[in-house]
């Protein structure tokens, strides 16, 4: 089984997207639309990578931060943002990113930067 990654976008057509795309590249792929949905689903077991619409419903609530902040495994967090503006890309800060990507979506930016991680791990 491939590395685990949690995809939080309050967009079920992201979603599906991704969970498509991520399937397809070996990963593991549990899915979240909101910040509460994406706690239940770190507390249930690890990730190896956290993938966030900085925007969705949530995610910059001190209660989920505080989850993944005292996760034993962090996973590496790479934050999506729309559009891609200087309060977005704080939030995604917030989230304690390791990469920003802007919406919509690029694949070929997605896989060139889930390597990078995995590189530097």
């Amino acid at each position: 089984m491939g590395e685990r990654v949690l995809v939080v976008d309050c967009n079920g057509e992201v979603l599906d997207r991704l969970s498509t795309f991520l399937g397809g590249e070996g990963f593991e792929v549990a899915t979240a639309r909101s910040g509460e949905e994406a706690s239940r689903v770190l507390r249930a077991g690890p990730c190896q990578f956290l993938m966030v619409d900085a925007g969705s419903p949530g995610v910059d609530e001190e209660g989920f931060l505080e989850v993944v902040r005292g996760l034993e495994l962090r996973p590496r967090v790479i934050a999506f943002v729309s559009p891609p503006s200087g309060v977005n890309f704080e939030r995604a800060m917030r989230l304690g990113a390791d990469a920003c990507l802007a919406k919509p979506l690029d694949e070929e930016a997605l896989r060139y930067t889930v390597r990078e991680l995995q590189a530097e791990r």
